[in-house]
């Protein structure tokens, strides 16, 4: 695990920013044990790889290298993953635990039962969050919110979160099982552990009663290279983030997983706080808003644009109202930026959808 040189903690601080506090079923990760050098795993990766198409926004799944088969060319092992490896994984390659729900790694015919089995129980908390990376620096400021919608069973959880990295590509043992991912010159290889930020096993938080909202706030370096004595290099346009929260501390591990979500990258123009000083004036009301999101300001607006956490431009329809809005009751609830441009210059502000 990689130096995080700062984070801080507050609950019931102020109203979420990001994370929903509506009832929600249980998100899914799928832990799966895995090696370049075998030859079976390919096609565990691709039945992952369809439960996770199958149910997007739904489930997640972490490639953790390690074990026999994990061979150091490339060294696509973290000292995490080994340290997760030899607590949980038992049986042949490839195995996987689906939300640390089962005391024994599972074969990847029961991932996919298991996994819509857990997506039917209801959760005790909901998690969201963003990360804004500074490319120059390589520093990540990542932001994760737990809000609990029932009564954990422990008055204490765990707070996981991750990287993982795409797209790297090397060698693979059976890789015609999944041709998907075979690439000139190798295979591509998807949902890599790279390193976790938090302990391994997670960071205590609590309280972890109904109504109770948790922040944390972690600085990270992303290094330039994770391996040894093969490294590779970490690209900062093809790393994600996951959080999760786990229940209970179980032997020297957590378990199960309670929720677990994708955090937000996000984009230069889709956070209000990385534009830095505003250019344009304005106001938006009422927030939270249901239906109309009205917009003020002294100048004449060229163009709105309305973002979600992804940096995804969203589809609206302008209201001919004075002062200006936009109808956003088709949205979803959730944390939504909207930017104002005039010819005065462009800001972004952020705004929630109930």
């Amino acid at each position: 695990m990689f130096a995080v040189f700062a984070f801080l903690l507050k609950a019931n601080a102020q109203e979420p920013k990001f994370v929903s506090t509506e009832k929600q079923n249980r998100n899914v990760l799928i832990e799966d044990f895995t090696g370049v050098g075998c030859l079976n795993c390919p096609e565990g990766h691709l039945i992952a790889n369809n439960i996770v198409n199958d149910n997007p926004g739904r489930v997640w799944t972490v490639n953790i290298h390690s074990g026999y088969y994990a061979t150091n060319n490339p060294n696509l092992k973290t000292e995490d993953g080994d340290i997760i490896h030899n607590s949980i994984h038992s049986g042949a390659y490839p195995n996987a635990v689906i939300n640390r729900s089962t005391p024994q790694t599972l074969t990847k015919d029961k991932w996919l039962e298991k996994s819509s089995e857990q997506m039917l129980q209801s959760a005790e908390c909901n998690l969201a969050g963003q990360v804004v990376i500074n490319s120059n620096t390589r520093v990540a400021t990542i932001e994760v919110e737990v809000y609990y919608t029932e009564d954990s069973d422990n008055d204490k959880n765990y707070l996981t979160v991750m990287m993982l990295q795409d797209n790297i590509v090397a060698y693979q043992s059976g890789s015609e099982k999944n041709p998907s991912q075979v690439v000139s010159g190798g295979y591509n290889h998807m949902h890599i552990l790279r390193d976790v930020i938090t302990p391994t096993w997670g960071e205590e938080i609590a309280p972890t009663t109904s109504s109770t909202l948790v922040r944390r706030t972690y600085s990270y370096k992303i290094p330039q290279i994770i391996g040894d004595p093969n490294g590779v290099a970490v690209d900062l346009d093809n790393i994600n983030f996951i959080a999760f929260v786990t229940e209970k501390q179980e032997d020297a591990l957590t378990r199960p997983i309670l929720n677990v979500n994708e955090l937000a990258i996000v984009e230069g123009d889709a956070s209000a706080e990385s534009i830095g000083e505003e250019t344009v004036s304005f106001n938006i009301y009422p927030n939270p808003v249901d239906d109309k999101l009205y917009i003020e300001t002294e100048v004449e607006i060229e163009e709105v644009v309305v973002y979600d956490v992804y940096g995804r431009q969203q589809e609206l329809s302008a209201v001919s109202c004075q002062p200006s809005a936009i109808d956003v009751s088709n949205l979803n609830s959730g944390v939504y930026f909207v930017k104002v441009v005039t010819k005065e210059g462009e800001t972004v502000k952020r705004f929630i959808k109930d």
